[in-house]
């Protein structure tokens, strides 16, 4: 007996089609009647029902469904703790899809740690935010999208029944400059103060519809430099004669000083004073599929990593 055709049987269940279960399970119609009808001989008995208006369980459909929830779930819970027996280092086989926004590649590349760890077990890809979005829809549990949330994208997901998302940290935007007149005693930046001010931007396009959100009624019009690589903003503030600010978040800040970059001594961050300016990063994940052991293990290994290495970050 596979576990795997028992799960399609939970997904049969479900949906109430045979389409819409091999869709969901990431398998051909014609696969997953051969699972389901392989599964009936095994059995020696019926357990769906077609018609014209879907597929149905049979009494002994019901019965063996029942015992598959349990089996599927128990499954689970055993691979999770044979993969928490596993080293890091030994996790290279069980390696999944990781797809991740602008910002959140950004903040894992300042920490040479953190990518090691992230690269041990998943292939990491960029990609906007929409197509993130349509990964997580149709995810079949074994791809994760690690993203930032802010403005319109947390409407997007609010809206979605088929994605949820889990946060990992918060961050808020603002900027980096030198200890300076620009920051020096200010708590927070108000957008009015920064626009006219000399700056250097992110000009990735997921970064610069972030800009044109939070900037939309005050825009900058000082900009001295663009790049898409956070370090070299920094650098870049750090070098220049005139007092520059640099576009960042508070996480990415704090990673680069906990890491000792030279590029950062002597700066300081500022947040901008406004609730646009607040984001999450988490992953977004499919809402009616169970995520898979390794998957979810993923998760669990950043959120032990962040908690351990970030203790004092808020």
């Amino acid at each position: 007996m596979n576990v795997k055709t028992l799960h399609y049987l939970i997904e049969l269940e479900r949906t109430g089609s045979l389409y819409a279960a091999a869709r969901q399970a990431r398998i051909s119609q014609q696969g997953m009647s051969k699972a389901i009808a392989s599964l009936e001989a095994e059995l020696g008995c019926p357990l769906v029902t077609r018609s014209l208006r879907g597929t149905s369980l049979t009494d002994a459909g019901r019965i063996v469904l029942e015992s598959a929830r349990g089996i599927v779930a128990e499954h689970q819970r055993m691979t999770e703790r044979l993969l928490e027996l596993e080293s890091i280092d030994d996790l290279s086989r069980y390696r999944i899809n990781v797809f991740v926004s602008h910002y959140a590649a950004q903040i894992a590349s300042i920490d040479p740690e953190y990518v090691r760890l992230l690269s041990t077990n998943t292939f990491y890809v960029e990609e906007p935010f929409a197509k993130l979005l349509m990964r997580a829809r149709s995810s079949d549990g074994t791809d994760l999208a690690f993203t930032d949330l802010f403005g319109p994208s947390v409407g997007q997901v609010a809206d979605s029944p088929d994605v949820s998302f889990e946060p990992i940290i918060q961050t808020r935007y603002g900027f980096i400059g030198k200890e300076g007149a620009h920051l020096r005693g200010k708590a927070a930046l108000h957008r009015g103060e920064v626009c006219d001010l000399p700056v250097a931007i992110d000009t990735n396009p997921e970064a610069g519809r972030l800009i044109d959100l939070l900037f939309a009624e005050h825009p900058l019009r000082n900009v001295r430099m663009g790049t898409s690589s956070q370090r070299m903003l920094v650098e870049y503030v750090q070098m220049a004669d005139s007092d520059v600010l640099a576009f960042s978040d508070s996480f990415s800040y704090y990673i680069m000083r906990k890491n000792g970059l030279p590029e950062v001594q002597g700066l300081h961050f500022t947040p901008l004073a406004t609730l646009k300016s607040v984001a999450q990063v988490g992953f977004l994940l499919p809402a009616r599929t169970t995520l898979s052991p390794q998957a979810r293990h993923t998760i669990r290994v950043l959120r032990r990593y962040i908690a351990e290495k970030c203790p004092d970050y808020s």
